[in-house]
């Protein structure tokens, strides 16, 4: 439905409700309705209904970034299908293998999403080993993972991730303990990702919050101006209807507008993945100590 097709629509709409029930409450609490009604009718419906068409047309561009105060998020996910992890080993941990310049060696893997009818997860390429923070390689080397490299845009520099690391006994690094040590943090930025939810970059959007804010903000204020200086309600009544009102359009009205948006694309049949091996659930990063030696 185009835009200018909904605008008449929802201000139809409006016009039959502010017509019909402007009337009819403004003949129980008052002694006279106010002149030329119709006209203020039309007037607030035009006002109301032009505001919920702009929401509409900014959800067209970015469906689901400017929600309703019920349901806007503080961040966006962005989903990845590889990563590279990059990680210290030692052969007698927490001893670490250093180079010449003193500083650990660091071992990249590259691991690919592996779905398939028996499980899924991310897998080492090449091997089909699953991923784990830590633990014992094939050479008997103790490792653990201190970084995630991710390639979120197709032209531009992959992106690293650092573990939050803490030195517990000091001189042995290992992961930070709570809520920190399950992230692996954008290094100079906000962005991150959960150790045990891999597959996802979780991005921070004060930005979005704030613009959503603003625009639930005057939804209330739009609907205040219809109903107080364009339909002649007095100041009180006109903000309990402005509550009422502007509730119903954001736990329903918008909600319906919203959903030719929202609408997910046709999934694309399976692929043949073939089954490389049986796949483990990733550890958790907030358990320590960094070094395995299992």
């Amino acid at each position: 439905m185009s835009l200018i097709l909904l605008w008449l629509l929802v201000v139809l709409v409006l016009f039959a409700l502010f017509w019909g029930g402007g009337l009819l409450a403004q003949g129980l609490w008052y002694q006279e309705v106010a002149d030329l009604f119709p006209l203020r009718a039309i007037a607030a419906a035009v006002l109301v209904g032009s505001y919920l068409t702009l929401w509409v047309a900014l959800d067209r561009r970015a469906p689901g970034k400017y929600d309703t105060l019920f349901e806007f998020a503080s961040e966006e996910q962005v989903p990845f299908e590889e990563f590279e992890a990059i990680r210290w080993v030692a052969v007698e941990p927490p001893k670490l293998k250093r180079d010449e310049s003193g500083q650990p060696v660091e071992v990249v893997t590259r691991f690919r999403k592996n779905v398939g009818n028996r499980g899924e997860g991310f897998v080492a390429v090449g091997t089909g080993e699953p991923f784990r923070l830590n633990g014992v390689n094939r050479n008997g080397e103790a490792f653990m993972t201190v970084a995630l490299r991710v390639q979120l845009d197709p032209s531009g520099k992959p992106i690293r991730f650092n573990a939050v690391l803490q030195e517990d006994p000091p001189g042995v690094p290992a992961y930070a303990s709570g809520f920190e040590g399950r992230r692996f943090i954008e290094a100079g930025g906000e962005r991150y990702i959960f150790a045990d939810q891999l597959g996802t970059v979780h991005v921070p959007t004060p930005k979005v919050v704030a613009v959503s804010l603003v625009l639930n903000i005057l939804l209330f204020v739009v609907w205040f101006i219809a109903l107080w200086p364009i339909l002649q309600f007095l100041p009180s009544h006109a903000a309990g209807l402005t509550l009422a009102f502007g509730f119903a359009t954001m736990l329903i009205v918008l909600p319906l507008l919203f959903q030719p948006n929202r609408q997910p694309p046709p999934a694309p049949p399976p692929a043949a993945v073939a089954w490389i091996g049986p796949l483990s659930s990733v550890s958790s990063a907030g358990e320590r100590p960094g070094w395995s030696r299992a």
